[in-house]
C-alpha cells in the first residue's frame, strides 16, 4: 500500500470526532491528500490513484480566517461550489481545482466503448474548466492591465492545476490521429479537435500571464508553490514546439517569459531550475 493509500484508510478508520476544530482539520487532511495524489498522477499514464474522487456531498474546507480563529463557519460542498464566483478560502478554490484535474485525469486515461460519449464528456470539460479558470482570474484582480493574480499569491495553486487540466485535455484531443479510428470523423470528434486546438494557444497564453504575474509578485520565499510548475513546464514546452514548426518570433517570446519564471520560482524548488534549463 503507498503511503498516500495508507493515510486515506487512517483518516476513514479514525474514530468519532466531536469538536468542530477535530473535523474541520481531518478534512482538510483528507483534502490535501486528495490534492497530492492528483497532482502526482500528471504524465504518468494510466497510473491508479492511491483514493476515490471526492463526491458532490464532500465539504470543502472553511474559510482560513475562521480555522485560524478556531471560529466555526459554514462550509460549502463541492457540488454547491462549483461556481469560482462564490466567496470560498484558496484553499477550498484548489479542492476544485483538484476535483476538475482528477475529473480530466479519468476522462484521458479511460478506454471508451462509445466514442460520441467521450468526446461529449470532453467537450464538458472544456466548459468546465474554462468557466472556473475564467471565474478565478476575473476575481484575482480589479486591475485589467496588471498580469493575472499578482496581487493574489493564495491564489497560484488551483490556477496552477486548472490550468494543468486545461493543457492535459486539449493535448489529449488536438490530434486525431491518435484517437480510437471508430471516432474519427464524426461530428463530436470534430467539434472537439476544433475546441482543443483553439484552446491550448488560449490556455497557454494565460500561463505566459501567468508566468508574469508569477515574477510581478516576487518569489524570494517559500510561499511559492510547487503546484504551479506543471502548467509553467507545458505550456513552454508547447510555445518553443510551435517556434520551431512556424519560426515566429513572438511564440520565443512567450516561451521566454515561462522559462524566466520558472527560473525565478528554482530558488524555492529545485526542479523548476532543472525544467528552465531544459529550455536553455
Amino acid at each position: 500500500m503507498t503511503p498516500v493509500a495508507s493515510c486515506c484508510v487512517e483518516i476513514v478508520l479514525m474514530p468519532d470526532i466531536g469538536s468542530w476544530v477535530e473535523v474541520e482539520e481531518l478534512r482538510r487532511v483528507w483534502w490535501g491528500v486528495m490534492i497530492l495524489d492528483k497532482y502526482v498522477t500528471i504524465g504518468l499514464i494510466e497510473r491508479p490513484f492511491s483514493c476515490d474522487d471526492a463526491h458532490p456531498e464532500d465539504m470543502l474546507p472553511t474559510t482560513e480566517s475562521s480555522w485560524d480563529q478556531g471560529e466555526p463557519s459554514v462550509s460549502p460542498s463541492l457540488a454547491v461550489s462549483g461556481d469560482a464566483s462564490h466567496s470560498i478560502s484558496s484553499f477550498a478554490r484548489l479542492c476544485q481545482a483538484s476535483d476538475l484535474l482528477s475529473r480530466v485525469l479519468r476522462h484521458i486515461n479511460e478506454k471508451p466503448s462509445d466514442m460520441r460519449f467521450w468526446y461529449r464528456e470532453g467537450i464538458q470539460l472544456h466548459y468546465l474548466l474554462n468557466a472556473f479558470a475564467t471565474g478565478l482570474t476575473l476575481n484575482s484582480t480589479q486591475d485589467e492591465t496588471i498580469s493575472i493574480l499578482t496581487g493574489d499569491r493564495s491564489l497560484h495553486p488551483a490556477v496552477g492545476v486548472v490550468y494543468s487540466a486545461q493543457m492535459l485535455l486539449y493535448d489529449m484531443h488536438t490530434c486525431a490521429d491518435f484517437d480510437h479510428l471508430s471516432g474519427v470523423g464524426i461530428p463530436e470528434q470534430l467539434e472537439m479537435q476544433t475546441i482543443a486546438l483553439g484552446g491550448v494557444r488560449v490556455v497557454c497564453t494565460a500561463v505566459s500571464s501567468f508566468a508574469r504575474g508569477i515574477r510581478s509578485a516576487g518569489v524570494g520565499d517559500a510561499g511559492i508553490s510547487p503546484l504551479v510548475i506543471n502548467c509553467l513546464y507545458e505550456a513552454a514546452k508547447y510555445y518553443f514546439w510551435y517556434y520551431r514548426e512556424a519560426n515566429k518570433p513572438e511564440l520565443l517570446h512567450e516561451a521566454t517569459e515561462i522559462t524566466l519564471a520558472l527560473q525565478a520560482i528554482a530558488g524555492t524548488w529545485a526542479v523548476a531550475g532543472t525544467i528552465a534549463l531544459s529550455y536553455t
